[in-house]
């Protein structure tokens, strides 16, 4: 594994192992700006677990439309109590989520929206995905 300044530095080396007859597994980004040739013997395959959540992530909708997050919030009996956590805050934070809420045809699972309502309710990550699971399943 070799570190590069530059992604035409990287470049440069992967075509040199290419023509060397050697493979490159890929480029990798850093953090720190510096780019990674990454061999065949620096991919670690994913554990079981990893498995698992990256396939449980797939089940989770990341959108559904305001009706069907109403709905799905009304059914686990948190409707009444989410419109007034929101009415609650205050601020920019607070202005933004009444406008949300009062104007967004659609309800992204990673907005600022959901998380703020998820922290305020004390929910976990994992009962914010199951409402939005039940929610996908309701016909609008």
């Amino acid at each position: 594994m070799a570190n590069f300044t530059t992604m035409a530095e990287a470049d440069v080396e992967l075509k040199r192992l290419s023509g060397l007859g050697t493979p490159a597994a890929g480029l990798q980004a850093n953090a720190d700006g510096t780019f990674t040739v990454l061999m065949p013997s620096d991919i670690v395959a994913p554990t079981q677990a990893e498995l698992d959540e990256l396939a449980y992530q797939a089940t989770v909708p990341q959108i559904v439309s305001m009706a069907q997050a109403r709905k799905a919030l009304s059914h686990a009996g948190l409707l009444a109590t989410v419109e007034a956590a929101i009415a609650a805050m205050t601020g920019q934070a607070g202005d933004d989520a009444r406008i949300d809420w009062s104007t967004a045809n659609e309800v992204w699972r990673s907005g600022s929206l959901v998380q703020n309502m998820g922290a305020a309710l004390g929910l976990t990550a994992r009962q914010v995905d199951a409402l939005f699971i039940a929610a996908a399943a309701i016909k609008p």
